[in-house]
């Protein structure tokens, strides 16, 4: 494999890090956090500990002059001098000057490539602490002082015995000396004299070739200081290692959610799901907090992203529908706040404006909000064709812009699956069809209520919107398989209100739908207070409509 042929791969998996690490943000945060306060908590909840340390430099045991090259053989044995400040015979000394044998906590430290040795000692005062590090550093000192006059002694005690035996040796031969009365005896014992000299002689050179004990063979170069504050409260060192372990925390963390998560964050993962291309990736709207408030971004602004996103699905429906002979467009989504409706009118719109006739319809007889978008009145237009109340042309409402027409759903009405799967409604579609280039019919959530499936058979396709924020892979593949059974076409998929970050990867918890709460039966008396508010004032009513908002005109 190149080089070039690994980048690819390599530079995704970047990306796909980096997003999962934006999206996840605040779990990395947080995370930092709790570790950071629970680690200072401790801090200072700990009982305060006092570190004093004083400086020792080892020397050599002999004079160096007498013993050359020395110094590097004490380095090599700085080592051991550490672990002899903690012997029993040190520790004894030390134990003998503070008069108590309940000390502090005892450390050493060397100080690479030199002879300095550092003696620290922890204590629950300042000043136990302070005498702790300078009473073991003392006797670390008198220890090796010891040290250097034994191994001299050790070295010289054979030889010096050796030259007292002599002179013992060579008193008696003077003695018998004196006493010879031949020559034969005198010349023997003058021989003997002689040899025992020899050894004595060389005994004494030996003696004094043994190098003499330095008189300094340790020093404390620096005396421990009173410690001004605890050892143990060192608050900012502690947060530097607490947000480094957050922060390895809570990355993991969000790499596992990651892991975990089931919702669909991409345009990837929901081709899969949905076992269709999809359109369109339409990106969350910046500044839009209340996602009750029908808003025509195509109209608003234009120029966004969000706007874009709806004319790049727009071109692939006209794709369709000049090759396909794609007319009626149902759309719909697996649960509550997926954005159809919001889809539909923003692609109507979008289509309008290419200079094809459109009919946006609002099919969604239990929850209706497309007359929102529009500002056009409610109280009259699918239930009232449906019923034979209205006409189709007369309940069809023009908008502000070119080519569109609005037929809002109309009073809710107490059989709202009935009327959708009835003659009627095919009846109404094929009439439609006729009157429109494209028509967008915005219909329920299809795994709440099942108003959708029997109008499946009359239309062209069916269009899913998702949301990537809380809809679940399980859910998509669902929806999927309950339109194919009942006939109907998926022809593509929208993934909305996508975080720009997330749009590598998916993210968080899947929430539920909680959209058939919202569903009220119609028959109730809360939904005959809606029908009765839909229709209180007898006639077609406008809103005020916001700025660059289309405002509702005559019926065709």
């Amino acid at each position: 494999m190149t080089d070039s042929q690994r980048s690819g791969p390599e530079l995704i998996d970047l990306r796909e890090a980096i997003a999962v690490l934006r999206m996840r943000r605040w779990t990395i945060v947080l995370v930092v956090l709790v570790v950071v306060t629970l680690a200072l908590f401790l801090v200072y909840r700990r009982a305060p500990v006092y570190a004093a340390s004083a400086r020792v430099e080892v020397r050599p045991l002999t004079s160096a002059l007498a013993y050359p090259g020395v110094t590097w053989d004490l380095q090599a044995s700085m080592e051991t001098e550490s672990e002899r400040v903690t012997s029993d015979p040190v520790t004894t000394r030390a134990h003998d000057v503070l008069g108590t044998r309940d000390v502090g906590v005892v450390s050493t430290s060397v100080t690479q490539t030199t002879t300095f040795m550092d003696i620290s000692c922890t204590d629950t005062t300042p000043e136990e602490a302070l005498n702790c590090a300078n009473a073991f550093a003392e006797a670390y000192v008198e220890d090796r002082r010891e040290t250097a006059r034994s191994e001299y002694d050790a070295a010289a005690a054979p030889l010096t015995k050796q030259v007292d035996d002599a002179a013992v040796e060579l008193d008696r031969l003077n003695e018998e000396l004196a006493a010879a009365t031949t020559d034969d005896v005198r010349s023997s014992l003058l021989a003997e004299i002689s040899s025992v000299r020899s050894e004595r002689d060389r005994a004494q050179l030996q003696l004094l070739g043994i190098p003499t004990p330095s008189p300094t063979p340790a020093i404390v170069a620096l005396p421990a200081s009173l410690p001004e504050s605890p050892a143990n409260k060192g608050y900012v060192s502690t947060g530097i290692l607490a947000a480094i372990l957050g922060l390895a925390l809570g990355v993991g963390l969000a790499f596992l959610r990651d892991r975990l998560d089931e919702r669909v964050p991409n345009r990837d993962d929901l081709e899969k799901a949905l076992g269709a291309p999809v359109f369109a990736v339409i990106p969350r709207v910046p500044g839009w907090r209340n996602r009750a408030d029908a808003r025509l971004v195509s109209l608003a602004a234009p120029n966004s992203a969000a706007a874009e996103a709806y004319r790049a699905a727009r071109t692939t429906l006209l794709y369709l529908a000049n090759e396909g002979g794609l007319k009626v467009i149902a759309v719909t989504g697996p649960g509550q706040s997926e954005g159809k409706t919001t889809t539909t009118a923003n692609l109507a719109v979008s289509l309008a404006q290419t200079g094809k006739r459109v009919v946006a319809v609002s099919a969604d007889l239990r929850k209706p909000r497309m007359h929102r978008f529009f500002h056009i009145d409610n109280s009259i237009g699918v239930t009232s064709v449906l019923r034979g109340e209205a006409g189709l042309l007369s309940s069809l409402v023009r908008t502000e812009v070119p080519n569109l027409l609005v037929l809002a759903s109309g009073p809710v009405p107490p059989n709202p699956a009935e009327l959708l799967g009835s003659d009627d409604m095919n009846d109404m579609i094929d009439e439609l069809r006729q009157l429109a280039d494209i028509v967008l019919i915005d219909t329920p959530p299809t795994l709440v209520v099942s108003d959708i499936l029997g109008m499946l058979p009359k239309v062209d396709g069916v269009l899913v919107v998702v949301d990537s924020s809380h809809t679940h892979r399980a859910a998509v593949v669902q929806l999927r398989h309950q339109l194919e059974r009942a006939g109907g076409q998926v022809l593509g998929g929208l993934l909305n209100n996508v975080d720009a970050a997330a749009a590598k990867r998916g993210y968080g918890g899947y929430g539920g739908y909680g959209y058939r709460d919202d569903y009220r039966d119609p028959t109730t008396a809360s939904g005959a207070a809606e029908r009765t508010n839909g229709s209180a004032n007898g006639s077609r009513i406008r809103t005020s409509p916001p700025t660059k908002a289309p405002t509702p005109r005559a019926r065709t």
